[in-house]
């Protein structure tokens, strides 16, 4: 995931001349990119599954 803001950042903030702001922007797409990914984790209910502690 860290790839996805990195990679943001650059084209966003270099590329196309947005500076920090576009690094900014690059940074806050990859938390939205990872909260979606997470809502579907949790959504999928496959960690109920796993255990650290038997009862």
């Amino acid at each position: 995931m860290p790839t996805c803001a990195i990679l943001g950042s650059y084209v966003l903030g270099l590329h196309f001349g947005l500076g920090v702001y576009g690094a900014w922007i690059g940074m806050a797409c990859d938390e939205c990119i990872r909260c979606l990914w997470m809502i579907a984790r949790l959504r999928s209910r496959k960690w109920e599954k796993k255990a650290l502690v038997s009862s």
